[in-house]
């Protein structure tokens, strides 16, 4: 039980993940099965350490089923579900910490749910101007702005055409630069791991925004 990933995940957990963990399981909207929270008890008591001892997976069983006969299929699934629970908690942890990716997140939704066009129209804009602001331009800056740049552009179809190719001429820009810095990014980790030297990826791909890029600049230079 102390090598399975259940117990790999709970161990990552810091002590205040750890108590947060204990509402997210106990919420109606996540979870309906009265028996993962007993079984979040009876793992939570071990945390931390979660001794080998302790951690037998009939004695946990017992915990959760107390009196019953141990069945590996009925125990298998139960934390398979458990499993499944704490990596929704961990995906709700990650969304709450980063607000771009709530916003883009929030967007897509009001987009697939045609909510007011000018309400969506405004959030994209919003968010890309709040990306115009970071200092830190890495893939995953490149590769919303391109999303963005392209929902702006399916948006403002009423738009001239001079506007509409400016629109689309970024989002491409902006696709090049995701493609080139993180295609740079794994070569350099791979050479790193292989001692060998990355080769040239600039040939065929966009250098307008790229080559001032100080992370492209650093890559490059390893």
């Amino acid at each position: 039980m102390q090598d399975s990933k259940l117990v790999k995940i709970f161990k990552s957990l810091t002590p205040e993940e750890c108590k947060y963990l204990r509402w997210f399981v106990q919420s109606d909207f996540f979870n309906t099965d009265p028996n993962l929270l007993r079984l979040y008890e009876a793992l939570a008591k071990y945390y931390p350490g979660f001794q080998a001892k302790a951690m037998a997976k009939e004695l946990l069983y017992n915990k959760v089923f107390a009196g019953q006969a141990f069945h590996d299929g009925k125990w298998r699934n139960l934390c398979s579900k458990m499993t499944k629970l704490i990596e929704d908690y961990l995906v709700t942890l990650e969304w709450q910490k980063d607000k771009n990716l709530r916003q883009k997140l929030l967007i897509n939704a009001f987009e697939k749910r045609n909510i007011d066009f000018g309400d969506f129209k405004k959030m994209t804009i919003e968010l890309v101007n709040e990306l115009e602001k970071s200092p830190f331009r890495d893939e995953d800056y490149f590769h919303l702005r391109m999303e963005m740049q392209r929902n702006l552009y399916y948006q403002s179809s009423a738009k001239g055409e001079a506007e509409l190719g400016e629109l689309i001429t970024e989002a491409l820009d902006s696709l090049d630069s995701f493609y080139t810095l993180a295609r740079l990014k794994l070569e350099n980790e791979v050479a790193s791991m292989q001692a060998t030297k990355p080769s040239s990826l600039l040939e065929g791909n966009s250098k307008s925004q790229i080559e001032s890029n100080w992370l492209f600049k650093i890559y490059s230079s390893i």
